[in-house]
Protein backbone atom coordinates (compact mmCIF):
# COMPACT_ATOMS: atom_id res chain seq x y z
CA UNK A 1 0.00 0.00 0.00
CA UNK A 2 1.34 3.28 -0.97
CA UNK A 3 2.21 5.88 1.84
CA UNK A 4 0.52 8.33 2.93
CA UNK A 5 3.55 10.74 0.94
CA UNK A 6 3.23 8.85 -2.20
CA UNK A 7 -0.20 9.09 -1.96
CA UNK A 8 -0.03 13.18 -1.67
CA UNK A 9 3.07 13.16 -4.64
CA UNK A 10 0.50 11.25 -7.10
CA UNK A 11 -2.47 13.20 -6.46
CA UNK A 12 -0.37 16.46 -6.99
CA UNK A 13 1.23 15.26 -9.99
CA UNK A 14 -1.99 14.25 -11.36
CA UNK A 15 -3.81 17.76 -10.01
CA UNK A 16 -0.94 19.75 -11.58
CA UNK A 17 -1.24 17.89 -15.23
CA UNK A 18 -5.01 18.60 -15.29
CA UNK A 19 -4.50 22.61 -14.74
CA UNK A 20 -1.21 22.89 -16.95
CA UNK A 21 -3.67 20.84 -20.36
CA UNK A 22 -6.41 23.22 -19.60
CA UNK A 23 -8.88 20.80 -17.80
CA UNK A 24 -11.06 23.02 -16.19
CA UNK A 25 -15.01 23.12 -15.55
CA UNK A 26 -17.09 26.10 -16.80
CA UNK A 27 -16.77 29.08 -15.19
CA UNK A 28 -18.53 29.67 -11.30
CA UNK A 29 -20.83 32.25 -13.59
CA UNK A 30 -22.12 29.82 -15.20
CA UNK A 31 -21.31 26.46 -13.55
CA UNK A 32 -23.94 24.51 -11.22
CA UNK A 33 -23.33 24.05 -7.64
CA UNK A 34 -23.42 20.49 -6.71
CA UNK A 35 -24.56 19.38 -2.94
CA UNK A 36 -23.88 16.24 -1.35
CA UNK A 37 -25.93 14.77 1.44
CA UNK A 38 -24.57 11.52 2.88
CA UNK A 39 -27.08 8.52 3.79
CA UNK A 40 -24.57 6.94 6.91
CA UNK A 41 -25.87 8.42 10.44
CA UNK A 42 -23.26 7.07 13.46
CA UNK A 43 -26.44 6.32 15.24
CA UNK A 44 -28.29 3.52 15.38
CA UNK A 45 -29.91 2.81 11.44
CA UNK A 46 -34.00 2.89 11.86
CA UNK A 47 -34.31 4.77 14.79
CA UNK A 48 -35.72 8.35 15.92
CA UNK A 49 -32.13 9.63 16.57
CA UNK A 50 -30.41 8.05 13.11
CA UNK A 51 -33.80 9.63 11.45
CA UNK A 52 -33.60 12.33 13.36
CA UNK A 53 -30.22 13.06 12.26
CA UNK A 54 -30.45 12.10 8.40
CA UNK A 55 -33.46 14.27 8.25
CA UNK A 56 -31.12 17.36 9.31
CA UNK A 57 -28.73 16.11 6.40
CA UNK A 58 -31.71 16.96 4.32
CA UNK A 59 -32.86 19.79 5.28
CA UNK A 60 -29.73 21.31 5.40
CA UNK A 61 -28.81 20.23 1.62
CA UNK A 62 -32.40 21.16 0.27
CA UNK A 63 -31.69 24.48 2.42
CA UNK A 64 -28.47 25.52 0.87
CA UNK A 65 -30.01 24.03 -2.80
CA UNK A 66 -33.13 27.22 -2.00
CA UNK A 67 -30.27 29.99 -0.70
CA UNK A 68 -28.09 29.25 -3.96
CA UNK A 69 -31.26 29.56 -6.30
CA UNK A 70 -32.70 32.38 -4.78
CA UNK A 71 -28.77 33.70 -5.15
CA UNK A 72 -29.42 33.33 -8.72
CA UNK A 73 -27.53 29.97 -9.03
CA UNK A 74 -28.04 26.38 -10.34
CA UNK A 75 -28.37 24.02 -7.52
CA UNK A 76 -28.03 19.97 -8.17
CA UNK A 77 -28.90 18.11 -5.30
CA UNK A 78 -27.92 14.70 -4.78
CA UNK A 79 -29.34 13.63 -1.27
CA UNK A 80 -28.71 10.04 0.57
CA UNK A 81 -26.02 10.21 -2.48
CA UNK A 82 -23.84 7.24 -3.46
CA UNK A 83 -20.04 6.80 -3.99
CA UNK A 84 -20.94 6.96 -7.97
CA UNK A 85 -23.44 9.97 -7.15
CA UNK A 86 -20.22 11.82 -5.95
CA UNK A 87 -17.96 10.72 -8.42
CA UNK A 88 -20.51 11.89 -11.07
CA UNK A 89 -20.43 15.03 -9.52
CA UNK A 90 -16.71 15.21 -9.51
CA UNK A 91 -16.42 14.03 -12.90
CA UNK A 92 -18.92 16.78 -14.14
CA UNK A 93 -17.26 19.88 -16.12
CA UNK A 94 -20.73 21.67 -15.73
CA UNK A 95 -20.35 20.92 -11.65
CA UNK A 96 -18.17 24.53 -10.89
CA UNK A 97 -18.89 24.19 -6.63
CA UNK A 98 -19.74 21.67 -4.61
CA UNK A 99 -20.74 21.21 -0.93
CA UNK A 100 -20.78 18.45 0.99
CA UNK A 101 -22.94 17.39 4.07
CA UNK A 102 -22.72 14.71 6.43
CA UNK A 103 -20.45 12.71 9.14
CA UNK A 104 -16.95 12.62 8.59
CA UNK A 105 -13.62 14.32 9.06
CA UNK A 106 -10.97 16.78 7.24
CA UNK A 107 -10.26 14.23 5.01
CA UNK A 108 -13.29 11.83 4.45
CA UNK A 109 -17.26 11.62 3.82
CA UNK A 110 -18.67 8.58 5.70
CA UNK A 111 -21.03 6.69 3.32
CA UNK A 112 -22.01 3.52 5.31
CA UNK A 113 -20.11 1.51 8.57
CA UNK A 114 -17.36 0.33 6.21
CA UNK A 115 -17.69 3.09 3.06
CA UNK A 116 -15.69 6.22 3.21
CA UNK A 117 -15.40 8.76 0.17
CA UNK A 118 -11.98 9.67 0.80
CA UNK A 119 -9.55 12.89 -0.03
CA UNK A 120 -7.57 10.14 -2.85
CA UNK A 121 -10.84 8.84 -4.10
CA UNK A 122 -11.59 12.45 -5.20
CA UNK A 123 -8.23 13.17 -6.13
CA UNK A 124 -7.43 10.31 -8.42
CA UNK A 125 -11.21 10.33 -10.43
CA UNK A 126 -11.21 13.79 -11.07
CA UNK A 127 -11.19 14.64 -14.45
CA UNK A 128 -10.87 18.37 -14.38
CA UNK A 129 -10.52 21.45 -11.73
CA UNK A 130 -13.24 22.78 -10.43
CA UNK A 131 -13.09 26.51 -10.55
CA UNK A 132 -15.71 27.42 -7.56
CA UNK A 133 -15.73 26.52 -4.01
CA UNK A 134 -15.62 23.21 -2.39
CA UNK A 135 -17.26 23.70 1.00
CA UNK A 136 -17.05 20.80 3.97
CA UNK A 137 -20.18 21.43 6.18
CA UNK A 138 -19.12 18.02 8.19
CA UNK A 139 -16.33 17.79 11.24
CA UNK A 140 -13.03 18.51 10.59
CA UNK A 141 -11.47 16.34 12.53
CA UNK A 142 -7.36 15.70 12.32
CA UNK A 143 -7.78 11.89 12.22
CA UNK A 144 -4.53 11.02 10.25
CA UNK A 145 -0.85 11.55 10.14
CA UNK A 146 -1.57 13.44 6.83
CA UNK A 147 -5.08 15.76 7.27
CA UNK A 148 -5.48 16.12 3.08
CA UNK A 149 -8.74 18.08 3.07
CA UNK A 150 -11.22 16.30 0.85
CA UNK A 151 -11.69 18.31 -1.62
CA UNK A 152 -8.02 19.78 -1.95
CA UNK A 153 -7.27 18.40 -5.91
CA UNK A 154 -10.95 18.52 -6.67
CA UNK A 155 -11.13 22.43 -7.22
CA UNK A 156 -8.12 24.69 -9.46
CA UNK A 157 -7.05 26.64 -6.50
CA UNK A 158 -6.40 25.05 -3.01
CA UNK A 159 -7.89 28.74 -1.66
CA UNK A 160 -11.03 27.49 -2.66
CA UNK A 161 -11.43 24.53 0.13
CA UNK A 162 -13.68 25.65 3.02
CA UNK A 163 -13.92 23.68 6.25
CA UNK A 164 -13.95 23.02 9.71
CA UNK A 165 -10.52 22.39 10.73
CA UNK A 166 -9.71 20.15 13.79
CA UNK A 167 -13.12 21.03 14.72
CA UNK A 168 -16.63 19.64 15.27
CA UNK A 169 -19.38 21.21 13.34
CA UNK A 170 -22.90 21.14 14.42
CA UNK A 171 -25.45 23.40 12.55
CA UNK A 172 -28.74 23.80 13.54
CA UNK A 173 -29.28 26.37 10.70
CA UNK A 174 -27.00 28.17 7.55
CA UNK A 175 -27.23 31.44 9.85
CA UNK A 176 -25.99 29.97 13.44
CA UNK A 177 -23.03 30.32 14.86
CA UNK A 178 -21.48 27.21 13.88
CA UNK A 179 -21.31 28.40 10.65
CA UNK A 180 -18.17 30.60 10.95
CA UNK A 181 -16.03 27.36 11.58
CA UNK A 182 -16.34 26.29 8.52
CA UNK A 183 -13.08 28.76 7.24
CA UNK A 184 -10.62 28.75 4.37
CA UNK A 185 -8.24 25.75 4.86
CA UNK A 186 -5.41 27.56 2.46
CA UNK A 187 -4.28 30.77 2.23
CA UNK A 188 -1.41 30.16 -0.96
CA UNK A 189 -2.43 28.82 -4.75
CA UNK A 190 0.58 26.13 -4.28
CA UNK A 191 0.25 23.54 -1.22
CA UNK A 192 3.07 21.08 -0.24
CA UNK A 193 3.34 18.01 1.52
CA UNK A 194 4.79 19.85 4.49
CA UNK A 195 1.75 22.14 4.57
CA UNK A 196 -0.80 19.65 5.24
CA UNK A 197 1.38 17.99 7.60
CA UNK A 198 1.54 21.78 9.28
CA UNK A 199 -2.47 21.32 9.83
CA UNK A 200 -1.97 18.90 12.53
CA UNK A 201 0.74 21.10 13.95
CA UNK A 202 -1.58 23.94 15.16
CA UNK A 203 -2.64 23.54 18.70
CA UNK A 204 -5.13 25.95 18.31
CA UNK A 205 -7.20 23.51 15.96
CA UNK A 206 -6.75 20.25 17.77
CA UNK A 207 -9.86 19.45 19.42
CA UNK A 208 -7.80 18.36 22.06
CA UNK A 209 -10.44 17.07 25.08
CA UNK A 210 -12.78 16.09 22.09
CA UNK A 211 -10.43 13.64 21.53
CA UNK A 212 -8.87 12.23 24.47
CA UNK A 213 -12.16 12.23 25.81
CA UNK A 214 -14.05 10.63 23.55
CA UNK A 215 -15.46 7.92 25.72
CA UNK A 216 -14.27 8.96 29.01
CA UNK A 217 -16.47 7.31 31.65
CA UNK A 218 -18.73 5.49 28.90
CA UNK A 219 -19.69 8.80 27.57
CA UNK A 220 -19.13 9.25 23.91
CA UNK A 221 -18.77 13.06 23.88
CA UNK A 222 -19.22 13.48 19.91
CA UNK A 223 -22.34 11.67 19.94
CA UNK A 224 -23.74 13.65 22.85
CA UNK A 225 -22.89 17.30 21.32
CA UNK A 226 -24.39 16.24 17.97
CA UNK A 227 -27.64 15.40 20.51
CA UNK A 228 -27.16 18.71 21.63
CA UNK A 229 -26.79 20.46 18.85
CA UNK A 230 -29.45 18.99 16.75
CA UNK A 231 -32.65 17.92 18.87
CA UNK A 232 -35.10 21.06 18.66
CA UNK A 233 -34.98 23.66 21.11
CA UNK A 234 -37.35 26.79 22.19
CA UNK A 235 -36.70 29.49 20.19
CA UNK A 236 -34.33 31.71 21.17
CA UNK A 237 -36.35 34.83 21.89
CA UNK A 238 -39.03 33.05 24.01
CA UNK A 239 -40.15 35.31 26.80
CA UNK A 240 -40.07 32.12 29.05
CA UNK A 241 -35.94 31.87 28.96
CA UNK A 242 -35.47 34.80 31.74
CA UNK A 243 -37.75 32.84 34.30
CA UNK A 244 -36.53 29.60 32.70
CA UNK A 245 -32.60 30.82 33.41
CA UNK A 246 -33.20 32.32 37.04
CA UNK A 247 -34.98 28.99 38.32
CA UNK A 248 -32.78 26.41 36.29
CA UNK A 249 -36.66 24.57 36.35
CA UNK A 250 -38.20 22.39 33.48
CA UNK A 251 -42.28 23.19 33.25
CA UNK A 252 -43.89 20.77 35.87
CA UNK A 253 -45.51 17.70 33.84
CA UNK A 254 -49.29 17.74 33.58
CA UNK A 255 -51.27 15.63 35.94
CA UNK A 256 -48.90 11.88 37.30
CA UNK A 257 -49.81 8.56 37.50
CA UNK A 258 -51.11 7.84 34.06
CA UNK A 259 -48.15 9.50 33.00
CA UNK A 260 -45.83 7.15 34.75
CA UNK A 261 -47.99 4.18 33.73
CA UNK A 262 -47.81 5.30 30.34
CA UNK A 263 -45.03 3.03 28.95
CA UNK A 264 -46.98 0.40 30.28
CA UNK A 265 -49.99 0.63 28.80
CA UNK A 266 -48.16 1.16 25.20
CA UNK A 267 -46.60 -2.31 25.64
CA UNK A 268 -49.79 -3.87 26.45
CA UNK A 269 -51.82 -2.17 23.67
CA UNK A 270 -48.69 -3.79 21.37
CA UNK A 271 -48.93 -6.97 22.37
CA UNK A 272 -45.89 -6.40 24.39
CA UNK A 273 -46.12 -6.68 28.41
CA UNK A 274 -44.24 -8.66 31.09
CA UNK A 275 -46.39 -10.67 33.01
CA UNK A 276 -46.16 -7.82 35.87
CA UNK A 277 -47.36 -5.11 33.54
CA UNK A 278 -50.42 -6.97 32.22
CA UNK A 279 -50.98 -8.04 36.35
CA UNK A 280 -50.94 -4.76 37.68
CA UNK A 281 -53.54 -3.71 34.70
CA UNK A 282 -55.94 -6.11 35.35
CA UNK A 283 -56.04 -4.93 38.65
CA UNK A 284 -57.02 -1.44 37.62
CA UNK A 285 -59.91 -3.04 35.33
CA UNK A 286 -60.84 -5.27 38.35
CA UNK A 287 -60.77 -2.91 41.33
CA UNK A 288 -61.36 0.21 39.87
CA UNK A 289 -63.10 -0.39 36.52
CA UNK A 290 -60.50 1.70 34.82
CA UNK A 291 -60.01 -0.41 31.35
CA UNK A 292 -57.03 1.52 30.58
CA UNK A 293 -56.10 -0.91 27.29
CA UNK A 294 -59.32 -0.17 26.30
CA UNK A 295 -58.80 3.49 26.78
CA UNK A 296 -55.87 3.51 24.32
CA UNK A 297 -57.76 1.56 21.80
CA UNK A 298 -60.63 4.53 21.93
CA UNK A 299 -58.20 7.29 21.67
CA UNK A 300 -55.16 5.54 19.50
CA UNK A 301 -54.48 8.88 17.60
CA UNK A 302 -54.16 10.66 21.23
CA UNK A 303 -51.97 8.01 22.71
CA UNK A 304 -49.90 7.39 20.11
CA UNK A 305 -48.99 11.55 19.79
CA UNK A 306 -48.23 10.91 23.41
CA UNK A 307 -45.80 8.13 22.98
CA UNK A 308 -43.93 9.74 20.19
CA UNK A 309 -43.05 13.17 22.86
CA UNK A 310 -42.15 10.15 25.18
CA UNK A 311 -39.99 9.00 23.07
CA UNK A 312 -38.48 11.71 22.17
CA UNK A 313 -37.52 12.48 25.44
CA UNK A 314 -35.19 9.89 25.89
CA UNK A 315 -32.35 11.70 24.42
CA UNK A 316 -32.90 14.44 26.19
CA UNK A 317 -32.63 13.02 29.51
CA UNK A 318 -29.62 10.81 28.18
CA UNK A 319 -27.92 14.39 27.88
CA UNK A 320 -29.01 15.36 31.34
CA UNK A 321 -27.74 12.64 32.52
CA UNK A 322 -24.52 13.12 31.43
CA UNK A 323 -24.57 16.70 32.07
CA UNK A 324 -24.61 15.80 35.55
CA UNK A 325 -21.74 12.99 35.21
CA UNK A 326 -19.68 16.13 33.28
CA UNK A 327 -20.17 17.96 36.87
CA UNK A 328 -18.71 15.05 38.66
CA UNK A 329 -16.30 14.16 36.77
CA UNK A 330 -14.97 17.80 36.76
CA UNK A 331 -15.06 17.63 40.44
CA UNK A 332 -12.84 15.14 41.15
CA UNK A 333 -10.49 15.98 38.35
CA UNK A 334 -11.14 14.03 35.48
CA UNK A 335 -11.65 16.73 33.06
CA UNK A 336 -10.60 20.29 32.75
CA UNK A 337 -12.10 22.62 34.53
CA UNK A 338 -15.18 24.86 32.41
CA UNK A 339 -15.63 21.45 30.72
CA UNK A 340 -18.54 20.03 32.09
CA UNK A 341 -20.34 22.70 30.34
CA UNK A 342 -19.33 21.41 27.15
CA UNK A 343 -23.05 19.77 26.05
CA UNK A 344 -24.74 23.43 27.11
CA UNK A 345 -22.42 25.08 24.93
CA UNK A 346 -23.09 22.93 22.29
CA UNK A 347 -26.75 23.58 21.76
CA UNK A 348 -26.07 27.76 21.38
CA UNK A 349 -28.94 28.23 23.34
CA UNK A 350 -28.73 30.43 26.39
CA UNK A 351 -30.72 27.98 28.54
CA UNK A 352 -28.15 24.64 27.23
CA UNK A 353 -29.94 21.70 26.79
CA UNK A 354 -32.81 22.72 28.95
CA UNK A 355 -34.05 23.87 26.03
CA UNK A 356 -34.58 20.78 25.06
CA UNK A 357 -36.57 19.75 27.63
CA UNK A 358 -38.65 22.61 27.66
CA UNK A 359 -39.22 22.34 24.05
CA UNK A 360 -40.36 18.67 24.38
CA UNK A 361 -42.94 19.40 27.64
CA UNK A 362 -44.01 22.51 25.72
CA UNK A 363 -45.34 19.86 22.83
CA UNK A 364 -46.18 16.68 26.03
CA UNK A 365 -48.34 18.60 28.24
CA UNK A 366 -51.29 19.60 26.15
CA UNK A 367 -51.61 16.25 24.68
CA UNK A 368 -51.36 14.89 28.83
CA UNK A 369 -54.14 17.48 29.85
CA UNK A 370 -56.31 16.64 26.88
CA UNK A 371 -55.71 12.69 28.28
CA UNK A 372 -56.34 13.80 31.98
CA UNK A 373 -59.50 15.23 30.35
CA UNK A 374 -60.87 12.38 28.71
CA UNK A 375 -60.05 9.87 32.04
CA UNK A 376 -61.75 12.43 34.06
CA UNK A 377 -65.09 10.51 33.73
CA UNK A 378 -63.57 7.30 33.89
CA UNK A 379 -61.93 7.49 37.06
CA UNK A 380 -64.74 7.94 39.48
CA UNK A 381 -63.14 5.08 41.93
CA UNK A 382 -59.65 6.01 41.21
CA UNK A 383 -58.83 9.77 41.29
CA UNK A 384 -55.51 9.66 41.42
CA UNK A 385 -54.70 8.65 37.95
CA UNK A 386 -55.61 12.38 36.93
CA UNK A 387 -54.34 13.77 39.83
Amino acid sequence: MASDRQQFARAYSHWEKLGTDGHFSVPVEIGKTAIVSSLFTDEEPNTLLGDTELASFREEAKALAERIYQNGGTPELAIDASRNDITSLVQDPEVATMYVVGNGSLSTLILGIEERYDWYNAATETTHLKRGLFVQRQCGGLTRTLNVPLGLFVVSDPRNVFAAVGQDFYPLSLDDEENSKIQQVFKTPIITHSAIKDIARDDELQPRFIEEHEDLDGLNFLRLMRLASTLPKITTDDPRIPQFRETQLLPPLHGDNFYKRFFDLKVAYDGKATHLQTSYLRMSKERFGLDLEQFYRDNVSLCNSIYDVVMRLQPFEELTAANKKLLQMEAEGKIPIGKSEILNSATSHPLGINAIGIYLRDELNPLLELAYALLEDLTPNAPFYTR
